[in-house]
């Protein structure tokens, strides 16, 4: 114990302190040794273990906050659109590939899956801009120019389109796909403005680079037919039955150019090829019932009218 009166620091239990002799107080708390250092080192190693503490645990909670809210790559959000777009959400595909896009601008998959979105809600100038920005990025790629051609055609603008397949067509990389589409819609525009020559010429290269190209040869015997040249329109159409032995367009339109021919036998075959495939095929019914009254085979054309008449009362309900 530490005398009051000295300092001495005598051993514990002394009553009286050994060298001045004074009384000590027990239990007093000035009688205790005092090491000062000692207890602010104390402390300080406190102090250190709490601050550790509280860092690790703010380190943890922000690690924690990052998880939740890390902005995701923009694959992450290209996913996220295309899970949204085959669910028909096409507002929300359109949101998460416009995130994509914000992290990358030159990520052309977003633009065109974001065109895409657009062209189903029938959006069709988005679309179109979203066609131009991937056109910036890459204006060597034909494939773009020629998917901007199609949505020009759908808004009606036949002349922008066709200004797109030129100009696709031109370019060093293309498709081979497309590079036919591209030929059979330019063969489309030229058929609506009466050029049948120019659409023919089209619908030709589109078959010279796929051979199993249904509807170019489908609509190049049209464009013959148009030309009053049966017997190649009707080779054309053969051509797609051949391909798709289930068209029951391609047999009623062979079965007109058989009748135009008066070719009235394979012509009211045809006709009743293409009512087998499609039972609610008003105009097979209808040009076989023309058929059968030039052939004097009057039951057979008013039960043909009849069921023209059926069908008609069914639409209009």
């Amino acid at each position: 114990m530490v005398c009051k009166n000295c300092g001495l620091d005598n051993a514990e239990g002394t009553e009286f302190c050994n060298a001045c002799g004074t009384q000590l107080a027990v239990g007093d708390a000035l009688t205790q040794p005092i090491i000062p250092a000692a207890k602010e080192k104390e402390r300080s190693r406190q102090k250190k273990y709490i601050l550790s503490a509280i860092f690790i645990i703010l380190g943890i909670v922000h690690l924690l906050l990052l998880s939740v809210f890390r902005e995701l790559p923009a694959d992450d959000y290209i996913k996220k659109g295309d899970a949204y777009y085959a669910d028909r959400e096409y507002d929300n595909a359109i949101a998460q590939y416009s995130n994509a896009i914000k992290l990358d601008e030159k990520r052309v998959a977003a633009y065109l899956k974001r065109a895409a979105a657009y062209e189903a809600k029938q959006e069709y100038d988005d679309a179109i801009a979203n066609l131009n920005q991937v056109i910036g990025i890459a204006p060597l790629d034909g494939n773009f120019y020629v998917l901007r051609g199609f949505l020009y055609q759908k808004k009606g603008e036949n002349e922008k389109a066709l200004a797109d397949y030129i100009n696709g067509l031109k370019q060093p990389m293309i498709d081979n796909g497309l590079k036919a589409k591209a030929y059979v819609r330019m063969g489309n525009v030229y058929i609506n403005q009466q050029d049948d020559i120019r659409a023919i010429e089209n619908f030709s290269k589109a078959i010279e680079i796929d051979p199993e190209y249904a509807d170019a040869y489908y609509l190049r015997g049209v464009a013959y037919g148009r030309q009053k040249q049966y017997a190649q329109a009707i080779e054309n159409l053969t051509k797609v039955i051949e391909i798709e032995p289930q068209n029951a367009t391609a047999f009623y339109t062979r079965g007109n150019m058989y009748s135009v021919q008066k070719q009235y036998a394979p012509a009211i075959e045809d006709y009743t090829k293409a009512i087998e495939m499609d039972s609610q095929h008003e105009s097979a019914y209808f040009q076989r019932g023309l058929v059968y009254g030039i052939l004097g085979q009057h039951e057979q054309e008013e039960a043909d009218w009849l069921k023209v008449r059926e069908l008609q009362q069914m639409g209009e309900k």
